[in-house]
């Protein structure tokens, strides 16, 4: 963990209450592994550098796509009671909060990893879970209460001296106090795209980069792609499954990735690699990435007051 921020390297005026110091962690995605040794790092951190006021502030994404969601939500239960943690939510968690309240919205959330997410809680396909309704039965049965109450401490923002932490962004041009809660879940473009000084600067996931985005008005830190190559290679080296009959195989200089219980032939991502890029040349769903390579540690980034 750096001594100084990246911020501070790059001299935006923006800057925290006297006294305090902000861990924010990007998008985790059901890997409660790494959001354990992020945890470990920050306590560790803060052994070494006491400071009065440490605010621990967790970006959304807490599940899906990973092998462990549940875990990864028990993991930040404690953090929220015992470090009084930030929590923001993210627009995975507001899929599964629509889904435990309406099972059409199941189609929407399969896609983006929901099935990853059900067997945390131990519901497959392959326990004869075939239809929303008996998707949303499994889960209302095995969701336990704590995260229940988890899922009701969820913000959609946060706000520290001049920094707005929020998932995904704010509409440009629109008051903080009047963004709408789907902006700051799904907006992509128009906030990426914007040159805008906004009236806070914002701290935000939900788009993946290899390394931090720093703007003049806003960073991502949503990194998905370190490391990217050394992370992708084993896949082109065999042919294998994923957890829950995702089958990876290679196909010329690409990968693809299909799920033919769930989606039949569908090929459901096509990905190549060249050099250290990631080039995305097909999803059904959305046009873009929506397949997480795991084993990407989550961005952690320390910022002080002063």
């Amino acid at each position: 963990m750096r001594q100084r921020s990246a911020l501070h390297a790059q001299s935006i005026a923006a800057s925290l209450p006297r006294d305090t110091r902000v861990y924010a962690v990007g998008d985790i995605h059901g890997r409660a592994d790494l959001l354990d040794e992020t945890t470990a790092r920050i306590d560790e951190d803060l052994e070494r550098r006491p400071i009065k006021y440490a605010v621990e502030i967790y970006l959304g994404d807490y599940i899906d796509r990973g092998p462990d969601s549940r875990g990864v939500i028990d993991l930040l239960t404690v953090r929220l009671v015992r470090n009084r943690a930030v929590c923001l939510r993210g627009n995975h968690e507001a899929l599964m909060e629509t889904f435990l309240q309406d099972p059409a919205v199941l189609q929407s959330w399969l896609p983006l990893g929901a099935l990853q997410t059900f067997a945390s809680y131990g519901i497959s396909p392959r326990s004869g879970t075939k239809t929303a309704a008996d998707f949303h039965r499994s889960l209302v049965a095995a969701f336990p209460r704590t995260h229940e109450l988890f899922l009701q401490c969820l913000r959609n923002s946060f706000r520290c001296g001049d920094f707005l932490f929020v998932h995904a962004g704010i509409r440009p041009g629109v008051p903080i106090e009047l963004q709408d809660s789907s902006d700051m879940l799904w907006i992509r473009d128009e906030f990426l795209n914007s040159q805008q000084a906004h009236s806070t600067f914002v701290v935000h996931g939900h788009t993946p980069v290899p390394h931090p985005d720093i703007r003049h008005n806003r960073i991502n830190i949503d990194e998905l792609f370190n490391h990217l190559q050394e992370k992708l290679n084993p896949l082109f080296k065999e042919q294998r499954q994923s957890d829950l009959d995702f089958e990876i195989k290679k196909a010329g200089d690409a990968i693809e990735i299909s799920h033919p219980e769930i989606y039949g032939d569908e090929v459901l991502f096509k990905i190549e690699i060249k050099g250290a890029d990631l080039n995305i040349t097909r999803d059904p769903f959305h046009g873009e990435w929506n397949y997480t390579i795991h084993h990407c540690t989550p961005s952690i980034r320390a910022v002080n007051s002063g």
